[in-house]
């Protein structure tokens, strides 16, 4: 069994990260958003754009494409 850790209590540099997420409908949509709230660096990539700039307002960068999306992040995921 897990023993699940309240975040809040870790200093915030040791958990942010840069994540990417490919597909931004609506459940990428909402992990982005959620894990840019948090303060990582969040990119999101999707094959319609105006979805994905929709996102800009949370500060997440939108890549021109998949492979720049993911180049140097440690955790990309994608969300089908």
């Amino acid at each position: 069994m897990y023993k699940f850790t309240n975040l809040n209590s870790y200093p915030k540099e040791i958990i942010m990260a840069n994540i990417t997420f490919l597909g931004t409908g609506l459940l990428g949509s909402a992990f982005a958003e959620a894990a840019a709230k948090r303060g990582d660096t969040v990119t999101v990539w999707n094959r319609s754009i105006e979805k994905a700039q929709a996102l800009q307002e949370f500060g997440i960068k939108v890549a021109p494409n998949a492979a720049m999306a993911v180049k140097g992040d440690r955790a990309d995921l994608s969300a089908n």
